[in-house]
């Protein structure tokens, strides 16, 4: 089995009603993965002193990005892009596409953008990270 490669791999964005486009200029996609929440259930009779859980909710993460920043970009500027939706609260979906031979697609239902920062270094190019919260379902790569 062959690894697969990061180069390629894609985030998109929707403009609210449902259009997706690549983010463009990024540098890394990085999804923190899930965790499932639990409940202590201790119980008087339990017979092997072993404490004992059960599962609640799920937290799906988050996604970290960063790249070459330019608002002059349609999906970086204040008008659609990721610092309008970061800037105006926006609910948005996003999908990770990986590079597969079949195009594997992480689809997040709803997230917001929770941090946006830049950078800008006189012997650099001008750069960003967001941070991305999902805040709802996700369908993993299919």
């Amino acid at each position: 089995m062959a690894l697969l490669s990061g180069t390629g791999i894609k985030l998109q964005m929707d403009d609210g009603s449902g259009n997706f486009s690549d983010v463009a200029q990024l540098e890394t996609v990085e999804w923190s993965g899930g965790t499932t929440n639990t409940t202590e259930t201790p119980r008087h009779d339990a017979t092997n002193d072993m404490l004992e859980f059960v599962t609640n909710m799920v937290d799906a993460g988050e996604i970290n990005i960063s790249g070459h920043f330019d608002p002059q970009i349609a999906t970086h500027d204040d008008s659609g892009g990721l610092m309008d939706v970061w800037k105006n609260k926006k609910d948005r979906q996003f999908k990770i596409v990986l590079n597969d031979s079949s195009n594997s697609t992480l689809t997040i239902s709803s997230a917001f953008i929770t941090s946006f920062e830049s950078s800008q270094n006189v012997d650099d190019s001008v750069s960003f990270t967001a941070t991305i919260d999902i805040n709802g379902d996700i369908t993993l790569f299919t």
